[in-house]
């Protein structure tokens, strides 16, 4: 179960093709965990988890999900801060 401080990071698919081309998710995975590294400053109680969820009919709507929990508020703001300079549109 997540902690009370879990959050929820949407990445459409549509900006991750622009940003890293057709075949570029794991790249931007890897990019997004960086964002992720740099803000958390290696705190080992946080876990993520990925998914895709493709299951809509308007591709416009399909998606990285990223599952994060066990960061706190400062960690947090860095996160998004990173994920905002490295051009990641996302939402919550």
């Amino acid at each position: 179960m997540f902690s009370m401080n879990h959050k929820m990071y949407l990445f459409p698919l549509r900006i991750l093709k622009q940003l890293f081309n057709d075949d570029g998710y794991d790249n931007a995975g890897d990019q997004i965990l960086q964002c992720l590294t740099s803000a958390c400053q290696h705190n080992a109680k946080v876990s993520t988890r990925f998914h895709f969820d493709t299951s809509h009919a308007n591709q416009w709507f399909h998606y990285l999900g990223l599952s994060v929990s066990g960061l706190n508020s400062s960690q947090q703001q860095r996160f998004e801060r990173a994920l905002n300079k490295a051009g990641f549109i996302y939402s919550n």
